[in-house]
Parts: structure tokens; C-alpha cells; sequence
């Protein structure tokens, strides 16, 4: 979404560079922490029409601040003042039981849903197109027109959730829900998702200082409205309805050790074992395979195959959570939407080692680089857009 450049004077701007658009620790940030602009995929949707959606997204000097494990609890207060507003938006994985649109999943499976808990009467006055949020009431949510679109439904659906039952009151742009699927109004369970905050303040650099006084060295992210597509938790990472929209919805059982089972009628339909250039056989969604095959291709045209290594191949289908850990989102691999290359040059967690000529032609291809993440993982490359349209540079 394309915002107006600030007038600042030129130390201002040099604050702006160094505060707002890298990675955020008490280390010196990798070189590698440069944000991800490639999250947004081509297939975006534009807002609804609707007359506070004409135009979506975050308000001027609106800021997103989210840390790995979500924000600690009191930061929100902490950072409140008479010049500095705060509301907190919990974010996370349910699970969808049923929907009254027939759009149901198999008896005994579920539909993963991403959402966020907001406080209806705060979170518009941080993003635009949002006003449809001030009237929902415990039980209520605003569906996305994305996730609206996927199940030919919207106001009055009724979805049973594994975090309860609610009524779609509204549908907003996908600006509006900030990438996730849906809005809900009040808190969430016990437990339950990431807290990141929406901060709205005229003062960056102060707000910067006071977040990593309050991160106490932890690493933090402080993101301007407009940087990214959407301000939202580990806001590098593509939205996971655009997964659902590219890929396919799968049931599927989540299990205590953070690996998910995927119906298998989804799996025959979609998951298939071919050989891609370099790399030799590998397990990936049917639509992701054209992708990933063009790239490699690509790469041994350019004369670049040394800077692959195919005993470092670490796969690419792998039904489970990011990290293993089931309280966190999904991650790319449940599609077959991601691969791992060079895994052991590039642990996660580490300053990534990965060429940055390969990464560059990956990501003409369509494809998100870990390593440019708050905490990198190099080895990882992922769905962001697709198709790739030879001879345009993204």
C-alpha cells in the first residue's frame, strides 16, 4: 500500500532508516534484517466498496510493534500517554468446527482459521476502512473479503470455532482485518494467540527508544503504516488466506506435538512427488512444484547452481506448526508452499549465509526469504505471489 514519503529533516530520516525499517535488538542488527516488501502477493485483493473502505489500511503515524512470543503483558500501558495511543490486537490459529454456509469440513476434521481478538471501540482509530469494528459486541466478528470470497458468504454466517461461536456481522477489505480472516470483539481465551500492538504517535524515534527500553533485550519490532502491506504479528510472513486462496483449504487434526494430520483426500488431490532441477525429487503442492521448478531452472541458466547444494535440500511438504510449537500459526510447509535450502549452513536463528544473488532470484520467482525476518531463517523460502511473469522484476 503506497504512502506519501515523510518530511523530515535529514537526521530525522537517517532516525526513520535506522529505527523503523530493521530488525530491533540490543545486538547490532544482521545484515539480513531489512524488512520483506515481497510478502504481498499478486493476487491481493482490492477493498470492499463501501464508504469508510475507500481508503483501508493504517492511519497516519500509526506503528506496529510485535516481538517473537507476542508483546509482554503491561507494555500497552507502559507506552500510553496523552501524545502516544495504544490498542492491543491478539492474533492466532482456530479451528473452524462448522459454518452455517454448507462450507463445513469433513465430521471429525477441522478448517485452521487465522483471526485476531481487537477491542471494537480502539482498533478503527488506528486503521482506516475498519468502522464496521466500533459495533461488534462479544460474539461478533468482521469477516475479511478474502476469507468472504473463499466461502461465497458473509453477513449473518455462523461459524463454530474451537475459541467459541460467532456471528459475521460485516465484511471489510482485507486492509481493514489486517490480513487476518476475520476480527473478533473481546478478549480471547486464556492462552490462546500473540499480542502485538497498533501505536499511534507523532514522535518515532522516542517511541523506539521506549519500546526497547521496555523489549529489555529482547528483539522487538517497531513498523511505519505503509511498509509492509499489513501491520500485524511477524508482519514479513504472508498472510495465511492468501495460502488458503493460492493452495487450498485442507481439514485437519492438529496433534499436542505440533505436527498436524492433513485429511488425506486433500493430500492426494494436492501434494505430489516430482524432480525439479538441482535438487531432485521433491514433495511440494502441485501448484507450488511450476514454481519452484522455474526458479531452478532459472538458477542453472544464470550459472548459479554451485550456490545450491542438494545434500542440504531439507524438504518441503511438512504438516505442521512454525516451530513444531502448536500455540504458534501454521507454517508454509503444511501446503507444500515452502522450501529449505542449504539448511545447515543456514540454522535458524543464525545470521543467514545464503548468497544474496540466489535470494535475489528467488524472489523474482515469487518467493519470501526468511532471512530477512526478525529471527532469520536463512535456509527458508516461501510463497509469496504468484505466477511469476517472465522478464518482470518484482
Amino acid at each position: 500500500m503506497a504512502r506519501a514519503p515523510l518530511k523530515v529533516t535529514r537526521l530525522g530520516a537517517a532516525i526513520a532508516v535506522v529505527a523503523l525499517l530493521v530488525s530491533c535488538t540490543d545486538q547490532p542488527a544482521p545484515q539480513s534484517a531489512a524488512p520483506s516488501t515481497t510478502a504481498q502477493p499478486s493476487t491481493r485483493p482490492s477493498p470492499t466498496n463501501s464508504p469508510d473502505d475507500d481508503k483501508s489500511g493504517p492511519r497516519d503515524n500509526v506503528f506496529g510493534v510485535w516481538m517473537p512470543g507476542g508483546v509482554p503483558q503491561g507494555m500497552a500501558r507502559r507506552l500510553a500517554s496523552p501524545n502516544v495511543r495504544v490498542t492491543k490486537v491478539t492474533a492466532g490459529l482456530s479451528w473452524m468446527r462448522s459454518a452455517s454456509d454448507g462450507r463445513s469440513p469433513p465430521r471429525g476434521w477441522e478448517f485452521p482459521f487465522e483471526m485476531a481478538y481487537i477491542s471494537p471501540s480502539h482498533y478503527a482509530r488506528f486503521i482506516q476502512g475498519a468502522d464496521a469494528t466500533r459495533k461488534l459486541e462479544q460474539g461478533d466478528m468482521v469477516l475479511a473479503e478474502t476469507a468472504s470470497r473463499m466461502r461465497d458468504d458473509g453477513r449473518g454466517l455462523r461459524l463454530d470455532l474451537d475459541t467459541g461461536h460467532f456471528v459475521v456481522r460485516d465484511v471489510v477489505s482485507d486492509e481493514a482485518t489486517s490480513g487476518y480472516e476475520a476480527l473478533a470483539a473481546g478478549r480471547p481465551p486464556a492462552g490462546w494467540g500473540r499480542a502485538y500492538l497498533l501505536v499511534r504517535s507523532q514522535n518515532a524515534y522516542r517511541l523506539v527508544q521506549e519500546v526497547r527500553r521496555l523489549a529489555s533485550g529482547h528483539p522487538f519490532r517497531v513498523r511505519r503504516g505503509g511498509i509492509v502491506p499489513f501491520l500485524r504479528y511477524a508482519d514479513g510472513v504472508t498472510p495465511q488466506m492468501y495460502y488458503k486462496q493460492e493452495f487450498g483449504e485442507f481439514p485437519a487434526v492438529p496433534s499436542a506435538d505440533g505436527s498436524i494430520e492433513i485429511e488425506p483426500a486433500w493430500r492426494h488431490r494436492n501434494i505430489v512427488h516430482a524432480k525439479v532441477p538441482i535438487l531432485g525429487e521433491v514433495t511440494c503442492h502441485r501448484r507450488f512444484v511450476t514454481q519452484l521448478r522455474n526458479a531452478m531452472r532459472r538458477v542453472v541458466r544464470a550459472k548459479l547452481q554451485r550456490l545450491v547444494h542438494p545434500s542440504q535440500f531439507a524438504g518441503c511438504f511438512n504438516a505442521r506448526f512454525i516451530g513444531s510449537d502448536p500455540s504458534d500459526r501454521l507454517s508454509a510447509h503444511a501446503w507444500g508452499g515452502a522450501v529449505d535450502l542449504n539448511a545447515s549452513e543456514n540454522p535458524f536463528g543464525a545470521k543467514p549465509a545464503m548468497d544474496r544473488r540466489l535470494v535475489r532470484l528467488l524472489r523474482r520467482f515469487g518467493f519470501n526469504w526468511g532471512g530477512d525476518w526478525l529471527v532469520p531463517d536463512g535456509m527458508h523460502f516461501e510463497w509469496a505471489r504468484t505466477p511469476y511473469r517472465p522478464g518482470r522484476r518484482s
